[in-house]
């Protein structure tokens, strides 16, 4: 068994134990012809890619074996036309040895072009984007289904394409491609290197299903002529061909076997599921209220109407058809709009033909939210109105709002369990770092805006006493001009408790479109400070601006309070923009990191309707981290899921298994954790949250 699962079969294992639970959750009928992924875990033939995408939200976790090298690989389906896969290779002279050299990278794979009925599925595809160069390649793909035949071709840069079947066509725009691509450099690859090269190679197979279910062969034809292997050492490079087979005996496993060149052996298995098929979410009430008639006010059951759905509304006593609604971040609010009205409804004897809801989520103000009762009366009594109807006769309002008064209460304390793993696949010393830890939430909503919280770590297992034994006491060199900033996060980790945060935030609203927060205290674990945002987020618009800026100082890792003297200070314009399927937003930020150096991040991220949120990121930095072979990296990339578990028996709202993967102990291109996020914290009162999920009004 490689190095890296030898030493470090706690990665596997919860990963296991997350797809594991997904996996009987699986009630839909098996979807035929799947497509099933090469050697590295991007979709396509043996050896080769192909154009082909996996359905939005799955999961995919992997290891294949192919002399010299073995693969451990996790992919993320983040939106239709987005793929990351983030691999780990290990390469090795026996199966039974360690492995000598780990080579980690960042495969990223974009559908440029579905597939019609005439024309090809086409997709653009880089093969360590972000990693070390020895197995660098960019392509285009073309694939083309015909019945039971799925036909792929491509050109390739890099290794895919070294054998060179012609110059590349990118030299006539700049010299800057005619570069030699340098795939034994320790320098890791990135923007500046992409599409170089002088020649460039084609590739081509085909995939056929066979009758037999879950059965296809695969077959083709590369331009790899692994140049880094036969220039390294004794390696006996194979013919460009490969001939295979992938059996898929249940819809979560891919089996999959083949013959390189008639000489060498290609294995793989991989497990794979959908995010939205899992099975946790947050708790919910088994059906709403009653909506019933009523003649006088009936104080102590509308009372115990509010406390079973866990929003608070207070009505105007004056007017009872006008009420505050506070939504809760832990359902739907449309749902919370419909329940709503239907209390108002039932408890109070109104004269007035609609009912309007002024929506507010931790003091900030939303929309007013204008529904004609009978509408609803209709709907909910006589089953004869339908939310189409509702949505069209409703007033949705973001000026002349009714006044509202703030409701001075301390509300009930949240508290949330999240189980979170840190994963890195970025390391080319060790192999995968990781670090497990049970953090307990508390966050408490005070009146007038104001909000606390705290949060407590328990480090539960971890591997990162191979990062300073590996990378020195000060994990990793410093380099010119960098701050320290989470160098030091093994100390952390080494402590069995720790305070992960504790602050006062104030949020407020200059009107429904613009919204500002400020924050001070413990902000999370290794940096305590203060800091402010900005956020305009225009009603029915898909975009949305901002600014925040923070001054900073680290935490002492062996203290509960003490930090160290080191203020820095850290800002970014960040912007948002939501893609039309409404569930996916493109984010990015520009501005100075935590090491106060400059750079900027670009990002995805998708949710899904049980609550699952997968995001990934790519960082970029005008200054570089040194890793111990001596090359420099300004640039890194990431993933976070996390999945919700809330309907757990005896489980709070709000607590998750959240995994994140992105380098460990990096000073460059780091930002703070914050504890109240604006444009999050904004969502349960936009325009989509309200179009989105409409149809959730009468459940």
């Amino acid at each position: 068994m490689p190095f890296f699962f030898k030493r470090h079969t706690v990665v596997p294992i919860i990963f296991g134990l997350i797809l594991g639970a997904i996996i009987p959750a699986h009630a839909q009928e098996k979807e035929e012809n799947i497509y099933s992924t090469s050697t590295i875990g991007i979709l396509g033939l043996n050896t080769i890619p192909n154009a082909r995408m996996d359905k939005q939200g799955t999961i995919r976790a992997g290891v294949s074996t192919l002399d010299p090298y073995m693969h451990g690989y996790l992919g993320f389906q983040i939106t239709p036309s987005l793929y990351l896969n983030f691999r780990q290779t290990g390469e090795y002279s026996s199966l039974n040895d360690s492995a000598t050299r780990v080579y980690p990278g960042m495969d990223v794979k974009l559908r440029l072009k579905e597939e019609r009925e005439i024309s090809p599925e086409i997709s653009l595809g880089l093969n360590s984007a972000v990693g070390h160069r020895k197995h660098v390649s960019e392509y285009v793909a073309f694939s083309k289904r015909y019945k039971n035949f799925d036909f792929t071709g491509g050109v390739a840069w890099g290794r895919l394409g070294h054998r060179g079947h012609i110059k590349n066509p990118l030299r006539a725009l700049s010299s800057h491609f005619e570069n030699d691509r340098k795939f034994l450099s320790e320098n890791p690859n990135g923007p500046e290197n992409w599409f170089t090269g002088e020649d460039i190679g084609f590739f081509g197979g085909i995939e056929y299903f066979t009758p037999v279910k879950g059965l296809s062969l695969k077959a083709d034809y590369g331009a790899d002529d692994y140049f880094p292997e036969t220039s390294s050492f004794d390696y006996n490079a194979p013919a460009p061909w490969s001939f295979g087979f992938n059996y898929q005996p249940w819809d979560w496993i891919d089996l999959s076997a083949a013959v390189i060149g008639g000489d060498k052996i290609m294995a793989r298995a991989s497990i794979q599921e959908q995010i939205q098929d899992w099975r946790g979410k947050n708790s919910e009430t088994d059906r709403p209220p009653t909506l019933k008639a009523t003649n006088a006010f009936n104080k102590e059951a509308f009372k115990e109407d509010i406390k079973t759905q866990k929003f608070y509304l207070k009505n105007d006593e004056e007017n009872p058809s006008h009420a505050r609604l506070d939504l809760t971040s832990y359902r739907t609010t449309v749902k919370q709009i419909g329940r709503a009205a239907r209390i108002t409804d039932s408890h109070f004897p109104l004269t007035d033909e609609s009912i309007t809801l002024a929506l507010h989520h931790k003091g900030l103000r939303g929309p007013d939210i204008n529904l004609i009762r009978s509408d609803l009366q209709r709907a909910i009594l006589e089953n004869s109105s339908s939310t189409e109807e509702i949505w069209h006769d409703t007033e949705i309002k973001t000026d002349d709002l009714i006044d509202t008064k703030s409701i001075i209460k301390i509300k009930p304390t949240n508290f949330h369990f999240i189980l979170d793993t840190r994963l890195s696949l970025s390391e080319d010393d060790v192999g995968p770092l990781y670090r497990t830890a049970a953090i307990i939430e508390t966050e408490q909503e005070l009146p007038f805006g104001f909000i606390t919280g705290a949060a407590g770590r328990l480090n539960l297992k971890d591997n990162l006493e191979d990062m300073e034994f590996i990378r020195g006491i000060s994990n990793l060199p410093q380099g010119i001009n960098n701050k320290s900033t989470r160098r030091n996060t093994e100390s952390f980790t080494a402590q069995r408790t720790h305070v992960e945060d504790a602050y006062l935030s104030w949020l407020h609203s200059l009107n429904t479109n613009t919204h500002i927060s400020f924050t001070s205290g413990l902000l999370e674990e290794m940096f305590a400070g203060i800091g402010g945002e900005i956020l305009y987020r225009p009603f029915g618009k898909r975009y949305a601006l901002g600014a925040e800026i923070w001054r900073a100082t680290p935490r002492d890792p062996f203290s509960t309070l003490d930090t160290y003297d080191d203020y820095r200070t850290t800002g970014f314009l960040n912007a948002w923009y939501e893609l039309p399927d409404k569930r996916t937003t493109l984010y990015g930020k520009v501005g100075q990191y935590l090491a106060e150096d400059f750079g900027a991040t670009l990002g995805i991220q998708t949710s899904f309707r049980n609550g699952a949120t997968l995001k990934g990121f790519v960082t970029g930095s005008e200054q570089s981290d040194r890793d111990i072979f001596g090359g420099d990296t300004n640039i890194h990339a990431g993933m976070r899921l996390s999945l919700p578990i809330g309907n757990i028996p005896f489980m709070p709202d709000g607590s998750a298994i959240t995994t994140t993967i992105e380098p460990i102990g990096r000073d460059v291109g780091q930002v703070l954790d914050k504890p109240i996020d604006l444009y999050e914290t904004t969502e349960p009162l936009s325009y989509r949250a309200l179009s989105r999920d409409w149809s959730d009004l009468l459940h």
